[in-house]
């Protein structure tokens, strides 16, 4: 341990030991610890003997001064240096203690400050100030402090990055042709999100003369731009991944290749990897072929639109036809997968409509289509085929992906959640919990909703899919299995605009056909090294998304007047919004428990998205209250020291009448304990009802809704 490390007595608490129940949170349990009934449950303990390293980075958060509470009039004391908290949005890190003249210019702002040491004899670790963001709730400042605080490296592209790349306009030659199949003659069609300018795959379906189909997947050709340890290679190594906010997008390559040479728009030609199977109608693969080729989209559709093709009987056009044959092909597809195991799960995914001047007005779950369906079997397709080549040839280092089997006990809560519905949720193995859910999904004595708020707990049992080397596993081939897909191989190809791991492919795709060679440097220890930094990338790129879309909805909610008087007006001043506040009062919505504590009920909007604790004085226990139960509650705005909440207020039960009547409830915060802007869940990429000018997110088309993909 390093020279300046001290000891101290931790504690280490289990939550599922506690009872907590799914994802509980630090404050949740130091609440339920303060009651007397909980001190004398046995907990896990140890002691922190040694720190072998620091992981100290900046942090953005809000201040107070120390010993006023915001209570004392600071004015004109600004040359005069104060000590003060500061309270970091990431809520494992505790207080920091800085000093500072500019106390005066640093209230009701975001800031970043940086920890310098903490002392054996500190409570707090001591810190200084580093620089300001703005205002707290202020659109800027909250998306640049959300991605300070995840790590996002969201700086510009170096000035010799971009002198590296092709200059415009750029021109196709015949050595470009040389090593290409020449696909600009058939059919290709793009099916992306509305107004997707990075569009990394493409679709092509075409009869045989034996009546069989000919299928392509056709991929950005990302790595025909980008060459190993090239200086735009080097940063896309860094990045790792697209960052996409609700109001904003940090590319992983620059523009010119991210939306321009390398992105697959409709009528012009551009290079691609390719895929191409040859299949009967029932689905079987013939053959399958890779290639480099060229490519010219006859039609860039967003999901909406290729469905309107495919469901207009007056239209008969190659393209919309070709629309159909795939899609005749994908429900076979799915359904073999289905079959097989795959799991369908679900998440909380909202979009945003915005007027304007770019201010949310409405809010709605996103609309998942056929056609999304359509594009992403033949993305899964196209990931299993290429994860089977590339490890054929480098069994010793290709870049693989696994969603790891969970363990039986990891579904024990949620099993026992079903039980009071009489839902047997069967664990064994991925294809008996498919199962399970299917029998649910087809059951009408449930509120429909039943059906995806067990979906939504059936995936956070589960831990993310992650990349890996192929090398470094112990047990070949149970370490290589996807649960999640069902499927016993699988890696990333489809996506090479936007995440590293599929550029890494394309190149040892290229190199096990002969194309290419790899670097002599890609061994399975590089690889490893890759895909560690390439997980945490990933991760912290989600966890972003997430607290964007958690601040668009705060801003939401506060113009549809959950807010009142002035306080609303205040906040709506904080945030800088234009144009009148909403009238439209939202006091009462309908939620539904998803984690019963004994002091509290941690309940689910569906309406919004989000999840806040109902606590109750003297808890829950005795009133008979399950996860699943369906609950109308009040909801309010507060604010303290620069944290917001969701106040919630049970005003009654649906469906059972818990302990009697419930009408005067019982108040709680939903403890997010998040700076503005902050907060929860997984609406990992919601595409459509974007704001004028901001690029829509792209949802990953190798999954169902989470990120087991």
């Amino acid at each position: 341990s390093d020279k300046n490390a001290h000891t101290t007595q931790a504690k280490i608490t289990s939550t599922e030991a506690e009872g907590v129940g799914l994802d509980a949170d630090p404050e949740s349990i130091d609440r339920i610890e303060s009651n007397p009934k909980n001190r004398s449950k046995p907990r896990p303990t140890g002691i922190v003997v040694g720190i072998i390293k620091r992981n100290w980075k900046p942090y953005v958060g809000t201040i107070f001064p120390i010993n006023t509470e915001g209570d004392q009039n600071l004015n004109g004391k600004e040359n005069i240096e104060q000590s003060l908290y500061f309270i970091p949005t990431e809520t494992k890190i505790p207080r920091i203690k800085i000093k500072t003249r500019q106390i005066d210019s640093l209230l009701s702002q975001i800031i970043v400050v940086a920890i310098d040491k903490w002392p054996s004899n500190s409570e707090y670790p001591l810190g200084h100030y580093v620089k300001k963001l703005g205002p707290i709730g202020d659109p800027n400042a909250e998306a640049e402090a959300n991605l300070i605080q995840h790590d996002i490296p969201y700086y510009p592209f170096s000035d010799a990055i971009k002198a590296s790349l092709p200059s415009l306009p750029w021109i196709i030659t015949e050595q470009d042709l040389a090593n290409r199949v020449d696909f600009r003659n058939i059919n290709v069609v793009s099916i992306d999100p509305p107004g997707c300018t990075d569009i990394d795959d493409a679709l092509s379906c075409t009869v045989l003369p034996n009546g069989n189909y000919s299928v392509g997947v056709h991929i950005a050709d990302v790595s025909h731009f980008i060459k190993p340890d090239s200086l735009i290679d080097r940063e896309a190594a860094i990045r790792s991944t697209t960052v996409y906010l609700a109001d904003r997008r940090i590319d992983m390559v620059p523009k010119l290749l991210g939306e321009n040479l390398c992105s697959l728009h409709g009528n012009v030609e551009r290079f691609a990897f390719s895929c191409v199977w040859e299949m009967t109608r029932q689905a079987e693969i013939v053959h399958v072929q890779f290639c480099k080729s060229i490519i010219k989209s006859k039609a860039a559709l967003s999901y909406e639109q290729a469905q309107n093709r495919m469901d207009d009987k007056n239209l008969n056009d190659d393209i919309t036809v070709s629309i159909r044959n795939l899609h005749h092909l994908s429900k076979i597809f799915r359904q073999k997968r289905m079959e097989n195991g795959a799991l369908e799960l679900a998440s909380t995914e909202i979009t945003f409509q915005k007027d304007e001047n770019h201010n949310p007005i409405d809010i709605g779950n996103y609309t998942f289509r056929e056609t999304n369906h359509l594009v992403e079997e033949f993305m899964l397709l196209a990931n299993i085929w290429v994860a089977k080549k590339i490890y054929e040839s480098f069994p010793a280092f290709a870049i693989l992906r696994r969603h790891p089997t969970p363990s039986y006990d990891s579904f024990e809560q949620l099993r026992i959640a079903t039980q009071h519905l009489n839902i047997s949720l069967n664990t064994n193995s991925s294809k008996e919990l498919s199962h399970s859910l299917s029998l649910i999904q087809k059951s009408t004595k449930f509120d429909p909703y039943i059906n995806t708020l067990i979906r939504i707990l059936t995936t956070r049992c589960m831990t993310q899919a992650i990349y890996f080397s192929s090398g470094t596993v112990a047990n070949i081939p149970q370490d290589f299995i996807h649960y999640g897909l069902a499927t016993p191989i699988y890696t990333h190809f489809t996506s090479p605009i936007r995440r590293y791991a599929d550029l890494i492919v394309h190149r040892m795709l290229a190199a096990s056909l002969g194309i290419e060679s790899l670097p002599l440097n890609y061994d399975k220890h590089f690889i490893e090294r890759v895909c560690v930094n390439i997980n945490f990338r990933h991760r912290m790129a989600q966890n972003a998304s997430r607290e964007s879309t958690a601040f668009w909805t705060m801003v939401y909610l506060r113009r549809k007047g959950l807010n009142s008087g002035d306080d609303q007006k205040l906040n709506e001043q904080k945030l800088n919004l234009k144009g009148g506040k909403g009238k439209e009062e939202i006091g009462e919505e309908v939620g539904y428990v998803v984690r019963v504590k004994e002091n509290g009920i941690v309940v689910m909007v569906p309406r919004y998205g989000v999840e806040g604790v109902v606590w109750k004085e003297g808890g829950w226990e005795g009133e008979g209250v399950k996860v699943l139960d369906r609950v109308k509650v009040e909801l309010k705005w507060s604010e303290k020291m620069g944290v917001e909440a969701l106040d919630m207020k049970c005003v009654g039960w649906l469906d059972k009448n818990v302990g009697g009547s419930t009408s005067s409830g019982s108040s709680g915060k939903e403890d997010s304990r998040k700076r503005k802007g902050a907060g929860e869940e997984k609406g990992k990429e919601a595409k459509e009802g974007r704001k004028a000018g901001a690029r829509p997110k792209k949802r990953s088309k190798g999954a169902d809704a989470m990120q087991t993909d």
